[in-house]
């Protein structure tokens, strides 16, 4: 499972992620879930008016789908000459 901090650090590789899974989130709750998973949850509740459980899954299931998305973001940045040196595998 990724941790936030690693989310935070490339946000602007994962707010799209984001906004792709939660469409009804807003800018303005993409700021406020940078903050932390409970932020991110609480503005799913919100816009989707589901159950904390309901939400709290799939926030969950996103934040352990990023660890996927993330070795496409470091692959994809180290064609572009940045992040992980060739050969270094990101942390998970």
């Amino acid at each position: 499972m990724m941790n936030w901090a690693e989310i935070e650090a490339n946000w602007d590789a994962f707010a799209p992620q984001l906004q792709e899974r939660w469409g009804r989130l807003t800018d303005d709750d993409l700021i406020a879930a940078r903050e932390g998973a409970d932020k991110l949850l609480s503005c799913v509740i919100k816009r989707y008016r589901i159950d904390h459980e309901v939400a709290k899954r799939h926030v969950d299931d996103w934040i352990n789908s990023a660890a996927d998305l993330s070795i496409i973001v470091t692959r994809a940045s180290m064609h572009m000459g940045t992040g992980a040196a060739e050969g270094e595998r990101p942390s998970a």
